[in-house]
């Protein structure tokens, strides 16, 4: 009963404003609070969303995305939400999917510079936290074979090297980790379920929460690491040799003082549970003609301002008449203002308008049925992007 009223109570409450909640709220309401946070998937949800992923931060020149010292490159395997400003007018944040990206990483609590390329080329700012770590790397200090899983949290960025925060699994983590760019991989966000540790009877438990791992028994420059328990081997001059494996293959290897192990046996494992879910694309407003847009095209946030991406290969897609000079575009691969579990993201996109002389008309589509001013079927017709074309 005292559950059913502490829910009439919440619901009674004004609707949070943007800014006010955090995704969390809206799955475990918070005790005394002022405002009810939104409906998952409703209108003021998504506004909250993009509001929660706003990034601040400078345009960068196009040089410094192939020039600059420190840039992440990835396959067409970025996701997530960027914020980008437009020549003219406010910024706007959009979903971003399978995009090929260049990104200048953001140290500490900075937001990410990236250059995005999908069918459109465009900039922003992405607060991007983490990136992948290359599965065959090691390192020196420690001695830390990575994993598929492991993620690596910025630091601090020196030249073509970045200091970096390693999480191996959920709770094992590599403080002060010196690595190049180049080890370092745009992907999406965190893994869920994250790594576990691969943890037996025969794992000691670990007194300190943080401790110093040396690469032999007589070294002097550590690594500092978190872990709750480690295989232990034998012991030299004080110290103790210890591994720490992960299930995607992360190895920490390394000497700990003697007087960091627990006499107590160890023990136990790990587990995780996660549950899915999603929102499902909305209706797209009805397209009034499909057009070639050209490669080098301008696109823009809004009819007659706001230039902020070009196109970077000829396609046909289905568009929407806004005036006597501007098309909307519909049905963009991979931009998207929700969350969607289509890789090519749900077609709410509205900040895609071109010129109506830069693109050439194929089809007028009428509700009594469509006049085809050419015969093309709705497809990419750069030949060197096929995997574009299974929209």
């Amino acid at each position: 009963m005292d559950e059913e009223r502490a829910k009439a109570e919440y619901e009674r409450l004004p609707l949070c404003a943007p800014g006010a909640w955090v995704e969390s709220d809206i799955y475990d309401h918070r005790p005394n609070a002022t405002c009810r946070a939104p409906r998952e998937c409703s209108k003021d949800y998504w506004l909250g969303i993009r509001h929660i992923n706003q990034a601040t931060g400078p345009v960068l020149p196009a040089q410094a995305f192939s020039n600059g010292r420190c840039v992440v490159r990835s396959g067409r395997g970025f996701s997530g939400w960027v914020t980008v400003t437009p020549d003219e007018g406010a910024p706007f944040v959009v979903m971003v999917n399978g995009h090929e990206a260049a990104v200048i990483p953001g140290a500490k609590d900075d937001s990410s510079a990236v250059e995005l390329t999908g069918i459109l080329r465009f900039q922003g700012r992405r607060r991007l936290r983490t990136f992948g770590v290359r599965a065959e790397l090691e390192l020196a200090e420690g001695r830390i074979l990575t994993g598929s899983g492991t993620r690596a949290s910025i630091r601090e960025v020196k030249g073509k090297q970045v200091v970096a925060e390693l999480e191996l699994a959920d709770d094992v983590k590599v403080k002060g980790a010196s690595l190049p760019c180049t080890e370092l991989r745009a992907t999406e966000e965190s893994m869920w379920p994250p790594p576990q540790r691969i943890v037996d009877s025969h794992a000691r438990p670990l007194k300190e929460a943080v401790f110093p791992l040396f690469v032999g028994a007589r070294g002097t420059s550590p690594i500092e690491v978190v872990a709750p328990s480690a295989f232990v081997f034998e012991e030299s001059g004080g110290r103790t040799r210890i591994g720490i494996p992960m299930s995607d293959g992360a190895l920490l290897r390394g000497w700990i003082a003697n007087d960091v192990i627990d006499p107590e046996d160890g023990g136990g494992g790990m587990g995780y549970g996660f549950s899915g879910g999603g929102c499902g694309c909305g209706r797209d407003p009805d397209p009034t003609v499909r057009v070639v847009v050209r490669k080098g095209v301008g696109v823009f946030a809004t009819p007659g301002a706001g230039r902020w991406a070009s196109v970077v290969l000829d396609v046909e897609l289905p568009a929407l008449e806004v005036n006597g000079e501007w098309f909307r575009l519909l049905e963009v691969y991979g931009l998207s203002s929700t969350h969607s579990s289509d890789s090519g993201g749900c077609g709410d996109f509205a900040q895609v308008f071109v010129r109506k002389s830069d693109v050439r008309v194929t089809k007028v589509i009428d509700p009594r049925g469509e006049f085809q001013l050419a015969d093309h079927r709705p497809r990419f017709l750069d030949a060197r992007a096929p995997e574009l074309s299974g929209r």
